[in-house]
């Protein structure tokens, strides 16, 4: 085989990979190739919903990726998820023991060292609003054929605030989520929300498209 020949059979071979490529792009795109993406935002010594613009913000982005998503309020709404062990409010304050962040509301879920939030049905996206921010080693975990552990970051033990945590894992099948303390703290959890998110991430749209072009590529390429 000459020069010539061997390069149109390698070009050939390599447009027929790329094709099967595409395929698989699209096919699994939105599958477990996804990673969690994590949304938080603190503010130290935070003592209401109003003075944490950085948790504000961290939820406003986490809801426009997300699209809409069940809410657990701890006032009005409180269906679509079970919390242990119960509740166990604590009275030092918003700063450092939680409090309600739901405007015109005044419950939320007193935590102190480990709560498990188990779904009623399969989600892929969860945030809230985590009062009384004291310490360092805090995290979220859950598991989707694999263990989870996501780190929330380090709050302050004397002026303790506010931190909004959320997540999304496109593609996974959540059943609960464990929130875990280690040291213990008191902690109010508060305008839980939670399920399936609506909006693609944008990776997963990159993917998709460039799965398309090569695939419309390859119809054109088989027609001729």
């Amino acid at each position: 085989m000459d020069a010539r020949s061997l390069l149109k059979t390698s070009k050939s071979r390599l447009i027929s990979m790329l094709c099967t490529c595409s395929l698989a792009s699209i096919a699994f795109s939105g599958s477990a190739f996804a990673v969690p993406v994590i949304y938080q935002g603190l503010d130290i010594g935070a003592t209401s919903l109003a003075t944490g613009p950085n948790a504000q913000a961290a939820s406003d982005a986490f809801d426009l990726a997300t699209g809409p998503l069940n809410i657990i309020d701890f006032d009005t709404n409180t269906t679509g998820a079970t919390l242990s062990p119960a509740s166990a409010p604590q009275a030092c304050g918003f700063a450092l023991c939680g409090g309600n962040t739901t405007l015109g509301g005044s419950g939320f879920f007193g935590h102190v060292f480990t709560t498990t939030i188990t779904f009623d049905s399969a989600i892929d996206s969860f945030g809230a609003y985590f009062s009384g921010w004291q310490r360092a080693t805090q995290t979220l975990e859950y598991t989707d054929g694999t263990t989870v552990t996501l780190n929330m970051p380090s709050g302050d033990l004397q002026q303790g605030g506010l931190l909004f945590f959320g997540f999304t894992d496109i593609g996974a099948s959540i059943s609960s989520i464990t929130y875990d303390t280690v040291l213990g703290d008191f902690v109010g959890i508060d305008d839980m929300r939670f399920g399936i998110a609506s909006v693609p991430e944008p990776n997963i749209l990159a993917l998709m498209g460039l799965g398309l072009a090569v695939f419309g590529f390859c119809r054109k390429r088989k027609a001729a």
